[in-house]
């Protein structure tokens, strides 16, 4: 009998150590222009720092950015090129809340489920299109190209982009990213 427990023993020590770790992140937060995954500061936008954090990509795609798409996730990270190289760090982080009708091969196979707060805005899939503009008093109002995207700025650092479905019902994903000089 203990040899056989030896085994199994082994054997789940085996398959656990060649089986890649799924990280999840159950929190995100924005406060005062330093994003914050799972209570870890982002300080660098470097891809490094994003991947310690959420491991590695279900896929990497590459067209304007080179983007890295985390399927159980629902997140999705944008590297800028320089000089036709991948550039190391991430321009913008995306968090899909729900599976658009369109679907591209950038997009996440299923949507972020963790909480989100952004200063004392609580972030879910199914926050008011009208509220949103009372509650970040601190951040500055953004043009945008569409009536379904709101679009906000702090301090010139750091911006954010939400987009609601066509009715402003629900909110289908939200971008972070920072502020090109």
């Amino acid at each position: 009998m203990k040899i056989r427990n030896l085994n199994l023993t082994l054997f789940a020590i085996l398959f656990l150590s060649i089986v890649p770790a799924v990280s999840a992140i159950n929190n995100v937060t924005l406060k005062k222009g330093v994003l914050k995954l799972d209570g870890k500061p982002i300080r660098n936008w470097e891809l490094k720092e994003f991947k310690a954090l959420l491991g590695q990509p279900t896929r990497n795609n590459d067209g304007y950015n080179r983007t890295h798409t985390y399927d159980r996730m629902g997140v999705v990270l944008f590297e800028p090129y320089e000089n036709e190289i991948p550039s190391g760090r991430v321009s913008e982080v995306q968090f899909y809340f729900s599976r658009p009708e369109e679907e591209s091969n950038v997009m996440p196979q299923q949507a972020y489920t963790g909480a989100m707060m952004i200063d004392k805005l609580k972030v879910t899939p199914f926050l008011e299109f009208g509220s949103v503009r009372n509650i970040l008093k601190d951040w500055e109002t953004r043009s945008t190209y569409s009536d379904e995207l709101l679009g906000f700025i702090y301090k010139k650092k750091v911006y954010i982009y939400i987009t609601y479905n066509e009715s402003k019902t629900a909110v289908k994903k939200l971008s972070i990213g920072l502020k090109k000089s």
